[in-house]
C-alpha cells in the first residue's frame, strides 16, 4: 500500500495524555482505598493530537488547529507535537487548563483510577474569531480537514461550521469523529464517524440490530446532509452507508483487545490519509478498520505505522495472522526504519520477563 505524503488538517481538542504504572498491593489504613506506588511515567499525545500522531505514522504531513492552555501541561503538548513532526503553528494559546487526563495502571496494565484536568467552557467569541481568520489563511495548504470533536470547549456550533464551510469553499474534503448530540453541527460535512452510542443520540433512533443500525445511520446521512456516515461498531466492525450505494458492512479484524483507547483517533486519520490519496471509500474504510484493530492490541493512547498496516494487510491476504508470522530480514528493516531511535527487545520466547 503506498501512500504519498499530503497536508492533513486536524482540527479538534488536544489533549496530553500521561500514564503512571506501579503497582497496588495494600489498602490504605486511612481509608478503604488502594495505596498506589508509581513506578514510572510518561506522556504521550491524546485527543486531536493523537489523530495527527496517527497521521505523521501514516507517513503523511499533519497540522493542527487548536487551543492550548499557557501551562506546564501545555508546553509539554507543544514538545510532543514537535517530536512527532506536527505542525502546531495554527495552536492558539488561550488562559484555561490544557486538557490532561491522567490515568493510574496497575499490574496487567489494569486501569484503577483516571484524573482529568480541563475545561469544557466554549471558545470565546474573540478566541472563535482568531482561529477562523487563521483557518481561512491557511487552507490553500491542505488536501483534507480533519474535526476531531471531543466536546471539550473549541468546536462549538458556529466555529464547526464556519470549519466545514470554508473547506467547502476550497473544495476540499471533511472528515468527523463526532461526539456532540446536535447533528446539525456537523451539516455539510463529507464524511461523519459516529460510535453506536454517538448514533442513538445524534438520532434518537435504537441501534441494538444491524438493521436499525443502517436505518439510523441513513437517517443521520440525511440530517448531516452529508455524503457518507461511517458507523463504527465495536466488536461487530463498521458500517459504511453512502448516498446512492448499497450499504457496506466490514467486520473487526483485531482479535486479542487490550486498550480501546484511541482506536478511534487511528481510524479516523487512516480513512483521511487514504481518502486523500485518492483511494476509493469501502478500500479506506477497510484500512481504516485493520489499523483500528491493530490499535486495540496495544496498551494506552499510541500511534499506527504504515508498516504496521502493510503487514497486516499482508497477513490477511495470505490467510495468516500477523502474530503468527515470521518475517524476513526485508520486512525486519522495513519495520526498523519506521522506528528509529527506539529499542527493539530480543525476548527468545520468554515473554514473561516483560
Amino acid at each position: 500500500m503506498n501512500l504519498e505524503k499530503k497536508n492533513i488538517l486536524v482540527v479538534g481538542d488536544i489533549m496530553l495524555d500521561v500514564y503512571y504504572a506501579g503497582e497496588v498491593r495494600r489498602i490504605s489504613p486511612e481509608a478503604p482505598v488502594p495505596v498506589f506506588k508509581k513506578g514510572s511515567e510518561r506522556c504521550v499525545l491524546g485527543g486531536a493530537a493523537n489523530v495527527a500522531a496517527n497521521l505523521i505514522a501514516a507517513g503523511q504531513g499533519a497540522s493542527v488547529l487548536a487551543i492550548s492552555g499557557g501551562d506546564a501541561n501545555g508546553e509539554r503538548l507543544h514538545e510532543l507535537l514537535a517530536e512527532k513532526g506536527v505542525d502546531d503553528s495554527l495552536v492558539l494559546r488561550a488562559q484555561r487548563p490544557t486538557t490532561t487526563k491522567t490515568r493510574f495502571l496497575a499490574d496487567n496494565n489494569q486501569q484503577v483510577l483516571r484524573l482529568d484536568e480541563e475545561s469544557s467552557a466554549p471558545i470565546s467569541p474573540r478566541e472563535e474569531e482568531e482561529l477562523v481568520g487563521r483557518l481561512a489563511a491557511s487552507i490553500s495548504r491542505f488536501d483534507a480537514v480533519l474535526v476531531s470533536d471531543y466536546m471539550k470547549g473549541l468546536l462549538t456550533r458556529s466555529f464547526t461550521q464556519a470549519v466545514i464551510a470554508i473547506a467547502r469553499e476550497h473544495g476540499i474534503r471533511v472528515f468527523v469523529d463526532v461526539k456532540d448530540p446536535d447533528a446539525t453541527k456537523y451539516a455539510g460535512a463529507t464524511l461523519v464517524k459516529p460510535n453506536l452510542n454517538e448514533l442513538q443520540l445524534l438520532t434518537g433512533m435504537p441501534v441494538s440490530t444491524q438493521q436499525e443500525i443502517l436505518e439510523a445511520s441513513e437517517y443521520l446521512r440525511d440530517l448531516c446532509s452529508s455524503s457518507y456516515v461511517l458507523s463504527t461498531m465495536g466488536a461487530k466492525g463498521m458500517m459504511l452507508v453512502s448516498q446512492g450505494e448499497a450499504p457496506v458492512c466490514i467486520p473487526a479484524v483485531g482479535k486479542e483487545v487490550f486498550d480501546v483507547t484511541g482506536a478511534g483517533d487511528t481510524a479516523i486519520a487512516y480513512l483521511a490519509a487514504c481518502c486523500a490519496n485518492g483511494m476509493p471509500m469501502r478500500e479506506a474504510v477497510e484500512t481504516a478498520n485493520i489499523a483500528s484493530g491493530i490499535q486495540i492490541s496495544k496498551v494506552g493512547t499510541s500511534s499506527v505505522s504504515l508498516d504496521e498496516v502493510q503487514a497486516a494487510i499482508d497477513g490477511i491476504s495470505s490467510g495468516k495472522n500477523v502474530r503468527d508470522r515470521l518475517i524476513d530480514l526485508e520486512q525486519a528493516k522495513n519495520i526498523r526504519s519506521g522506528n528509529v531511535g527506539k529499542t527493539i527487545v530480543f525476548t527468545n520466547g520468554c515473554f514473561d520477563i516483560l
